[in-house]
């Protein structure tokens, strides 16, 4: 991973003591895989994990948390240690052990993983997106030599990227000159520095009469991707958190990117430098661009309601300088990837990167034309050469010269990060319409549903259509632009869902799942924290290591909720005599109790019983049972009293 990376990235590393700012990610998480119905997933696990136990389902839960929060580096640990755990790996699992290769920069790896997820779950919209790579791989086609590029003879062996046009120059982000090479670092404070410089251009659009932009703003750290006002006379850029000869870091030692702001006063000298008021010391905020009136800004940042690594906002700019709330773009453009680098053509086209959308490897670049409605008409990739197997981005354009510039990695630049020129040809296609069908079924008999209602709405949750399943269990929809929707679906004595739904996949499954009661005294924690039996070997008591992990998940539970108070139930089979099986399951009830005791839950919060064979599971008449039957029996039960 190089400078870029770094920069792009927006800080993977979130500290596990801001989780509760994280909590609606953490919760989207719970919901994909789970509906716990007490403390958010990520605190009972952690406090597991931090307990030295080892398991396939710890594996999960670890990885999905630091997924859903973004973190993709910190969840590729713990999904190769799933992978190769787990030989029959679910395939959800697959998908996000592909997107943190694909993160790390393994792309080749993600790939392998990817085709894997395909394999094992055909029918879902991702693998529909996938197998239907003819008219994925068409549609970039037809976006394809648009451009002519070429490499700029500006460039060093250090990186050079993040080009902004001011007035009749450009000015540009390099390491050239600060005396340190371009490496790959996972510490910030440890991070290449850049500054940026000011250079005249020639008729072909390469650089001239190059030089460092502004004492008053290049500093010892970075500074990078500037964005100019219509005027000229204000500037807002990317660096680290510095201001003021003093340098601030989050609680996890690391210093994060600010955007700031400054002013050219009468001595055509800039100064009275300011941050953002949208900044934090705990996020990243980072590569702003603005719109031809100047009154809107967009740029990146992982901030709490980033759906991804690093998700593009745009926030008002008013004409007394002060700005309003910062607004997440949405899933029309945001996806659980990276989205950055974004630049408002003067047409009003947002062109940005990612490497959440399909495209040709690491990050491409994308444009989507912004409606007056603030709505998004497409979102299309823009195509070769611009794009490669490698990461492209920061992609700007003059509309009436067409002349532009990207910046990429691939083989053949100078250094690590290039710059290159761009002569557009021809215009984007325009927006396609296309017709879907959305089938809903049970999830536990497979069938189909009728007289399901199914709201398509799009990514802002505006409804576009709606309509009702017929006896065949589908609903249809015509003539709708070629996007991702929100496919809600309704029925009476079903829990309502809603998937993301891809156009270009002609039909698409949405399962409903009956009603459950909420918990409620007399149930089974167990049930509520998805636990697998807490089981035992025959004619022991002893607590197993895969017991010890499913006892701590109730530890855990009662740890962050002080007022439970448990009940602990323990079962035998019907082997040996009924004496000598109440004996034997009433002292796995007290081996239980003592083992939550030493783990620090006060006594009286808990009572222990055994209940011999009388309550088995799988009834079973001598002989008729198998072993696996016999040991379900074999199990402690964990039953909420208060």
């Amino acid at each position: 991973m190089i400078l870029r990376n770094k920069l792009t990235i927006l800080v993977l590393l979130i500290c596990t003591n801001t989780l509760l700012a994280q909590e609606n990610k953490v919760e989207k998480a719970n919901k994909d895989f789970e509906n716990y119905s007490f403390s958010p997933a990520i605190d009972i696990f952690k406090k597991v994990a931090d307990e030295g136990y080892k398991s396939v389902e710890l594996y999960q839960r670890m990885a999905d948390a630091n997924y859903f929060k973004g973190d993709l580096t910190l969840a590729l640990p713990w999904y190769e240690k799933l992978y190769n755990s787990d030989k029959n790996m679910a395939p959800e699992y697959y998908f996000r052990y592909a997107h943190a290769l694909k993160a790390s920069g393994d792309i080749v790896e993600a790939r392998k993983v990817m085709e894997e997820f395909v394999r094992t779950k055909p029918t879902d919209n991702r693998s529909l997106i996938l197998i239907s790579n003819q008219n994925y791989l068409n549609k970039i086609e037809k976006n394809s030599n648009r451009y002519t590029i070429s490499l700029l003879r500006e460039n060093t062996t250090e990186s050079d990227y993040g080009v902004a046009f001011y007035k009749d120059k450009v000015v540009f982000a390099s390491a050239r000159d600060t005396g340190v090479v371009s490496r790959s670092i996972h510490k910030w404070d440890n991070e290449p520095f850049t500054d940026l410089y000011i250079a005249s251009l020639k008729v072909d659009g390469q650089f001239t009469v190059t030089k460092k932009f502004s004492k008053a703003i290049n500093t010892k750290f970075h500074e990078s991707t500037p964005a100019f006002s219509p005027d000229g006379r204000t500037v807002y850029f990317t660096r680290n958190n510095y201001i003021g000869n003093k340098r601030k870091r989050d609680v996890e030692g690391l210093t994060r990117l600010k955007i700031y702001r400054a002013t050219l006063n009468n001595d055509n000298e800039w100064g009275e430098i300011f941050e953002m008021p949208f900044n934090s010391d705990a996020y990243s905020c980072a590569h702003p661009t603005l719109n031809s009136r100047g009154d809107k800004m967009y740029f990146a940042s992982d901030m709490p309601g980033t759906i991804g690594a690093s998700d593009i906002f745009e926030v008002a700019i008013r004409h007394d300088g002060s700005v309003g709330i910062p607004k997440n773009l949405g899933r029309e453009i945001n996806t659980e990837g990276r989205e950055t680098f974004p630049f408002i053509s003067e047409n009003n086209i947002l062109y940005f990167s990612s490497d959440g959308l399909p495209g040709l490897g690491g990050l491409d670049v994308f444009a989507a034309k912004i409606d007056s409605d603030s709505t998004f008409s497409f979102v299309e990739n823009v195509g070769r050469p611009i794009n490669s197997p490698m990461d492209d981005f920061n992609y700007i354009i003059n509309i009436n010269s067409k002349l532009g510039y990207f910046s990429s990695n691939r083989i053949g630049g100078k250094g690590g990060d290039d710059i290159y020129t761009l002569q557009e040809l021809a215009p984007l296609s325009t927006v396609e319409t296309t017709a879907i069908v959305i089938i809903v079924k049970d999830i536990d008999s497979d069938q189909v549903i009728a007289n399901a209602v199914v709201s398509l709405k799009d990514l802002e949750n505006i409804e576009i259509k709606s309509s009702s399943t017929d006896t065949d269990g589908s609903a249809k929809f015509k003539e709708i632009p070629l996007k991702q929707y929100f496919a809600k679906v309704n029925k009476e004595g079903y829990g309502t869902n809603e998937k993301i739904v891809n156009a270009f996949a002609k039909e698409q499954i949405v399962y409903l799942e009956k009603d459950v009661y909420k918990a409620s005294l007399g149930e089974d924690l167990g049930r509520i924290l998805k636990l697998s039996p807490i089981l035992f070997d025959t004619n022991k008591w002893d607590i197993r290591g895969d017991a010890g992990f499913e006892i701590a998940k109730v530890i855990a539970a009662m740890t962050v909720h002080p007022k439970l108070k448990i009940a602990i139930r323990s079962h035998t089979d019907n082997r040996g005599s009924s004496e000598l099986n109440m004996n034997l399951s009433e002292k796995r009830a007290q081996s239980t109790m003592t083992f939550m005791v030493s783990k620090g839950i006060a006594q009286e919060r808990l009572t222990a019983k055994g209940y011999g064979e009388t309550e088995p599971i799988r009834p079973c008449a001598e002989g008729t049972c198998t072993d696996e039957e016999l040991q379900k029996n074999r199990r402690s039960e964990f039953i909420i009293v208060e």
